[in-house]
Formats: structure tokens, C-alpha cells, sequence
């Protein structure tokens, strides 16, 4: 696969670090705890859609930024930026929608991050690209679906089972989950589209 930045891609990339280095800056500088405030909770309903420019650490832009990177311009040069575009608002109301039914027991912590989102895409390129070769851990090379199916049982083996609150983890798989159940949906209408289209003509006709 060629490797490329789209113009798309590469205003995420940007977005993200500026809001990273503007949320570091207004809380280490002015005291301002920027990133509680855009975050998703239960209190807070503008972070339905902030909560995913946000970063807890360098470390974790980074990993973001990569994926990002690797995952956008595949997807958009295969969808198109509306399907896109609706994948990632699927995958983000997932989380939203879960985290907020876990809040009514008590076991909701603050969203933070796209971490929904590039669940999302990284299962979809396993499920549409399974024998493409990724690199697992970054050392072994094996087909994208076997990476991504080790992918995700760790991170759900980690939520369940370390010490800890993982309610967002949880959340985050769950708005994978539902963007995929989009995507299929989507492409079983589309699929049956042209047939009635057909129908419809030879009916007028």
C-alpha cells in the first residue's frame, strides 16, 4: 500500500496538535483545567463531539497521530468523505450512548480522546483488508485480520480485567462496534438500491 496524506488527513493531524498544544498550555500556564471542561460526562453536553480533539499525554497524540495517518486516507479514498464522515459520527455516538447508560449505575468516567473512532477504522481495515500484512507490535508481520482480532481481544482483556475504571475503553469498543453495524447496514442498502431503481423504471415504463 502507497503511502500518502490526503488534504483531509492532513488538517486532522493538525487539528489535533492545536488543540493539544493550546489544552497543555491553558492548563499548566493560566490553570484553566481546558481539558475536564471539553471532555465527555455526564455534565458536560458540548463534549458529545470535543471530547475527541482531546489528549491526555504526548505519548498518546503520538500513537493517535500515527494511526490517523495510516487509517484516514485509506478510508477516504475508498468511501469518500461523507461515508466517512458518518462511520465517525456512528463510532462516536456509540461511545457517547454507552457512556451515558453506564453513568445511570454509576460507573462513568470522563471520554477522552478518538479513541472510538480509530477502533472503528482498524476493525473495518482488518474486516476489508484481512489479508493485507501488518506489522504486529511493530516487529511481527502477519494478515491485518489476525492483528486486528489480537488488537482487540487485548484491549478488551485489559478493560475487564486490570485494576482500575475502564468504563471508557468499554465505551470506546462499543462505538466501534456500532460504526461497523453501520457500515454493513449501509452497504446491504446500497447493494439492494440499484435492483429497486430498476423495478421502478420498468414499472414507468
Amino acid at each position: 500500500m502507497q503511502f500518502r496524506l490526503t488534504q483531509l488527513t492532513q488538517w486532522v493531524l493538525a487539528l489535533f496538535v492545536a488543540v493539544f498544544l493550546v489544552q497543555q498550555t491553558a492548563d499548566q500556564y493560566f490553570g484553566m483545567h481546558l481539558g475536564a471542561w471539553l471532555s465527555f460526562d455526564l455534565g458536560g453536553h458540548w463534549g458529545v463531539l470535543s471530547h475527541v480533539l482531546l489528549h491526555r499525554d504526548p505519548v498518546g497524540l503520538l500513537f493517535n497521530l500515527i494511526f490517523i495517518a495510516f487509517l484516514v486516507p485509506e478510508f477516504e479514498t475508498l468511501w469518500g468523505w461523507r461515508r466517512l464522515s458518518v462511520f465517525v459520527t456512528a463510532c462516536i455516538l456509540g461511545s457517547v450512548i454507552l457512556m451515558v447508560c453506564a453513568g445511570q449505575f454509576g460507573f462513568a468516567e470522563p471520554l477522552v480522546g478518538p479513541a472510538a473512532i480509530l477502533f472503528g477504522l482498524f476493525g473495518m481495515y482488518g474486516f476489508l483488508f484481512p489479508e493485507r500484512i501488518m506489522l504486529l507490535m511493530m516487529v511481527v508481520p502477519v494478515p491485518a485480520k489476525y492483528c486486528v482480532l489480537c488488537f482487540f481481544c487485548l484491549e478488551l482483556l485489559i478493560a475487564l480485567y486490570t485494576p482500575g475504571s475502564h468504563s471508557a475503553s468499554l465505551c470506546q469498543l462499543f462505538g466501534a462496534l456500532l460504526g461497523a453495524i453501520v457500515f454493513i447496514v449501509g452497504t446491504r442498502k446500497r447493494k439492494k438500491a440499484p435492483h429497486l431503481k430498476l423495478v421502478k423504471t420498468r414499472v414507468w415504463h
